[in-house]
């Protein structure tokens, strides 16, 4: 069922950013779209809080957009802050996306093109300047005018005005001095208090320049989910151009706090645990970031669990799929045969997903042994209510579209609260579709996985129009 009425008008692009199942967006003219859970909604979000049919949106042609809850409530107006659904956030925004630069694909091989590292450059930020120091002021009139009432009293005493006259000329001329001193010392003070403002103004605007660098560079190093979810889908030219040299090859989005991207690295080393209702989720919005971000031949995933099914909607990304075709989705007693498929040349970096936290908990297992190899990062994924490994360097903690992420357990420092970005099971599907008919023409395992592992005489020979059998006498 689709319930929109298209009108003619402005088209909008509307996104779930935020919530257990973020990323999707579609564009919108104007019309009426029902909002919900259900298979039949036309802006649907996989959100476990999310009403099957929860609302109406409508955009008006004359742009303005407003939703009208299912349960009767009043139409709320949706500003630039969006809608907040269950726990999802739904933005909408005039517009639609610009058209990516699709990228070269040869037989199913894509070419992966170069990529400029953006860096952060600082600039000199001047010296906080000082307020101006005390300010002297000119001598008063009091010792004139003591001046001027003593030689008014020797005239009245010695019965000599020239007294009088004399402490007047003397008053007059302190008070000139007295006047001239003070108004050189007023523009001497304008001009002190001038340049102070200017030389506050130059700070203000250095540490504002500052800001926003650092802030398009941040926008630039970490990925957003929904820009990962269109580089797959549509084959951009930005697919898998992180390479593993690169600083930011393994950044992640896990949500966002005071509109930017919280991120988190899963470089070598690293060690994160994502606990809580929505880890599921955010753990399959972290790999269809990095699957889009960076090649087979930079990432190779191996997915530790008991429970197989709740990793199904991965199982195609060719991240994951090994030499033989099968899924690297394995229990611990599976893992020594996926390290052997993969070898120890097919990947400059390996990404362990588990869910198995007893595994983590034994230093004799298969999987401690593993990360203890160089080149291994680690995400752990974990229910409601558990601790975390004593191993993991980094928690993200969840809770119905909430997150409160410690990027250092070592420090004391406060949790930053953020809005998690997860991804529900058939988006992650789709992602892992639209990825598995491409393979990274840089990757060993790719291209042995293409060989035949066994050759007949005639298949070599029967191409040629030839059977060397046959003249053999």
């Amino acid at each position: 069922m689709n319930s929109a009425v298209n009108l003619p008008g402005t088209t909008w692009t509307a996104t779930w950013e935020h919530g257990p199942d973020a990323g999707s967006r579609r564009v919108l003219g104007p019309g009426h779209y029902v909002v919900g859970r259900a298979c039949t909604a036309d802006l649907r979000c996989d959100d476990p809080m999310l009403d099957r049919h929860a609302g109406s949106l409508h955009i008006s042609p004359a742009g303005a957009v407003a939703f009208t809850p299912f349960t009767g409530g009043p139409s709320r107006t949706v500003g630039d802050d969006g809608l907040i659904l269950g726990a999802s956030r739904l933005i909408v925004r005039p517009g639609r996306p610009t058209e990516p630069e699709r990228a070269t694909i040869v037989d199913g091989a894509l070419v992966r093109q170069p990529r400029e590292v953006h860096r952060l450059e600082a600039m000199a930020v001047p010296d906080l300047p000082t307020a101006p120091a005390d300010r002297a002021r000119p001598g008063g009139l009091l010792p004139a005018a003591l001046g001027l009432v003593g030689a008014a009293a020797m005239a009245l005493v010695l019965h000599q005005p020239m007294f009088l006259l004399f402490g007047a000329i003397g008053a007059c001329v302190a008070f000139g001095s007295w006047a001239t001193q003070w108004m050189a010392a007023r523009r001497r003070h304008r001009h002190d208090d001038a340049q102070h403002r200017v030389a506050l103004a130059a700070h203000g605007d250095a540490v504002e320049a500052n800001r926003l660098a650092r802030r398009a560079w941040h926008l630039r190093r970490v990925p957003t989910l929904p820009a990962a979810l269109d580089t797959a889908a549509t084959h951009s030219v930005q697919l898998w151009e992180r390479r593993a040299d690169h600083p930011d090859a393994f950044i992640v989005a896990l949500g966002t706090a005071d509109a930017l991207p919280v991120d988190a690295s899963l470089a070598a080393d690293a060690r994160l645990a994502v606990i809580g209702d929505d880890a599921s989720a955010v753990a399959r919005s972290v790999l269809a970031q990095l699957t889009a971000n960076c090649g087979p031949a930079d990432l190779r995933v191996v997915i530790v669990t008991e429970r197989p099914t709740l990793w199904a909607s991965l199982a195609a990304l060719p991240h994951v799929v090994l030499p033989d075709a099968t899924p690297a989705i394995v229990d611990e007693a599976g893992l020594g045969t996926a390290l052997e498929l993969l070898g120890p040349r097919a990947h400059a970096h390996l990404l362990v997903v588990t869910d198995c936290s007893r595994s983590l908990a034994t230093r004799t297992g298969q999987l401690r042994r593993l990360l203890s190899a160089p080149n291994v990062a680690l995400l752990a994924v974990l229910e409601h209510g558990m601790g975390a490994p004593h191993l993991c360097t980094a928690v993200l903690r969840t809770a119905h579209g909430t997150g409160w992420w410690t990027p250092d357990v070592s420090t004391n420092a406060a949790p930053v609260e953020l809005c998690v970005t997860g991804l529900g099971a058939p988006a992650a599907a789709a992602h892992s579709a639209a990825l598995a008919v491409l393979h990274d023409p840089e990757d060993v395992l790719a291209a042995d996985a293409r060989l035949p592992q066994r050759v007949a005489f005639h298949d070599v020979v029967e191409p040629l129009g030839t059977n060397p059998a046959a003249e053999i006498v």
